[in-house]
C-alpha cells in the first residue's frame, strides 16, 4: 500500500480516535461504516501480502474499499468539525468509487488481464514488477484521491484546533484532572475566608444579572475564571459564593443555567426539527454524558424521557384526528 496511502489512513483514523469516546464511535452509523472499511482495506492487504493467490474480486475491493474510506472519513470530519450535515452535492464524493468499477469493466472488457499484475503488488516478497501500462491509471487515481482528501482533512484539523472547535480527549482527561486538582486547592482556600452575608447577596444579584442578560454559559468550556473576568469579581470570593452560598461546586451550578436553557428550547419544541444533542451543544453542553449527568441532576429525569413526557403530554392535549397522528409519529 503506497507511503501517502497509509499516512492518510492513519492521520484520519488516529485523529478521530484521539477525540472520541468509544461509544461514540460504536454510536454513529458513518464512523462505524469508516473505521470498518479502513480495518477491511488494511487487513486484506495483510492477507494478500500472505497469499496473493485470493480471488481477483477480494484483490479489487482493497481498492473499492479505500475508494469510499477515503471521501467517508473526510466528509465525517467535516460534519464533526463544522456541525453540517450531508448535502446534495456530497455525492460526488462517491465518483472515486464509480471510477474504479467503470475501470475495472472497461479493463475486463478490453481483455486486459488485471489479476497477475495484482498478485505482484500484494506480494511482499515483490518488487513490484507489474504490468505499468495496466495499473498506472489505477495508481494515479489513488495518489490523486489520496492527495486531496489528505490535504483536506489536514486543513479541517488545523482549523478545528486553531479554532477550538472540537476537543482533543487526551486534552479533556488533562483538563478533568485540571479541574479537579483545582476545585480541591479552590475549595480548601475559600474554607477560612469569611464573606459577610451582605456581599454575598451583592454577589447573587452580579453574577446573576451576567448570567440572565449575557448568557456565557452557552458558551462551552467556559469556567469560574470566565465569570470572576465577567463580573468583576476576584476569584477567590467567586468561589466561596459559589460554593457556600448556592451550595454547589461551579460545573453543577454553571450547568443549572444551561439544563435549564435547553428545557426552554425543547419546550418551543425545537427538537421537531433538531436533534436533542445539537439542542445540547447549543445550550453549552461540550458532550453527550455531561448533558446527560447534568440534566437528570437538575430535574430528575434523563433527557429522553424527559422529551418522551413532553410529547405524551402534547398528545393528550391534542384534539383533532390530525394532531393525534402527527404526534404518533413524532413519538
Amino acid at each position: 500500500m503506497p507511503t501517502i496511502v497509509q499516512l492518510y489512513i492513519l492521520t484520519a483514523v488516529g485523529y478521530i480516535i484521539l477525540s472520541h469516546s468509544l461509544r461514540d464511535i460504536l454510536s454513529h452509523s458513518l464512523l462505524k461504516t469508516v473505521f470498518l472499511l479502513a480495518l477491511y482495506a488494511v487487513g486484506l492487504r495483510v492477507v494478500l501480502g500472505l497469499n496473493p493467490e485470493l480471488p481477483y474480486f477480494l484483490q479489487a475491493s482493497v481498492f473499492l474499499a479505500y475508494a469510499l474510506f477515503a471521501p467517508g472519513a473526510y466528509l465525517y470530519l467535516r460534519n464533526f468539525v463544522y456541525k453540517t450535515s450531508f448535502r446534495h452535492n456530497d455525492f460526488i464524493h462517491v465518483l472515486p468509487f464509480l471510477i474504479l468499477c467503470v475501470y475495472g469493466v472497461m479493463a475486463s472488457a478490453m481483455g486486459v488481464s488485471l489479476n497477475d499484475s495484482l498478485k505482484e503488488i500484494w506480494s511482499f516478497n515483490s518488487f513490484y514488477a507489474y504490468d505499468s501500462e495496466v495499473l498506472m491509471p489505477l495508481f494515479l487515481l489513488i495518489y490523486c484521491v489520496t492527495a486531496f482528501y489528505f490535504y483536506r482533512v489536514l486543513l479541517l484539523i488545523k482549523d478545528a484546533v486553531a479554532k477550538g472547535k472540537v476537543s482533543i480527549k487526551l486534552e479533556e482527561i488533562a483538563k478533568v484532572a485540571s479541574l479537579e486538582v483545582n476545585a480541591e486547592t479552590e475549595e480548601n482556600a475559600h474554607q477560612h475566608l469569611t464573606i459577610s452575608e451582605e456581599r454575598m447577596k451583592e454577589m447573587d444579584v452580579i453574577v446573576r444579572e451576567v448570567l440572565e442578560m449575557k448568557k456565557p454559559y452557552l458558551q462551552q468550556r467556559y469556567s469560574l475564571k470566565d465569570l470572576a473576568y465577567d463580573t468583576q469579581i476576584p476569584l477567590h470570593h467567586l468561589s466561596a459564593f459559589i460554593n457556600k452560598h448556592c451550595g454547589k461546586n461551579f460545573n453543577d451550578f454553571i450547568n443549572e443555567f444551561r439544563v435549564i436553557h435547553c428545557k426552554e428550547k425543547i419546550m418551543k419544541e425545537e427538537y421537531k426539527y433538531k436533534k436533542l444533542e445539537a439542542i445540547a451543544e447549543e445550550s453549552g453542553f461540550n458532550n453527550r454524558n455531561t448533558f446527560a449527568i447534568a440534566f437528570r441532576k437538575v430535574t430528575g429525569v434523563n433527557p429522553s424521557e424527559f422529551l418522551r413526557n413532553l410529547k405524551s403530554t402534547h398528545y393528550d392535549k391534542a384534539t383533532t384526528l390530525a394532531d393525534q397522528e402527527y404526534f404518533r409519529q413524532v413519538g
